[in-house]
């Protein structure tokens, strides 16, 4: 996961106003959460099916549904990336 060293600075500030992260051993736990508006766009891009079921059943925190990431491969690290833009053109 050496993308994340590969980060400019200013993106990477982003990411962390935009999402709530974890470092655990051998993975990285992040949420981001969307207003529940915006839930269809989620389903729209083009993230694996076990993520969009995963978002779907995850229960809501007011208006905002959360997006959970156990970050573990590279296939969740581009899945995370896409609700990501989503994320940042939708601010």
């Amino acid at each position: 996961m050496t993308i994340y060293a590969e980060l400019d600075y200013n993106i990477f500030k982003i990411i962390l106003r935009l999402t709530t992260m974890i470092l655990r051993k051998g993975f990285i736990k992040a949420t981001i959460y969307f207003p529940l508006i915006l839930l269809e766009k989620v389903m729209e891009l083009e993230i694996t099916e076990e993520l969009k079921e995963k978002i779907i059943n995850t229960k809501s925190v007011g208006k905002s549904k959360p997006c959970i990431f156990e970050i573990r491969s590279n296939e969740m690290l581009i899945d995370f990336e896409k609700v990501m833009e989503l994320k940042i053109t939708c601010k």
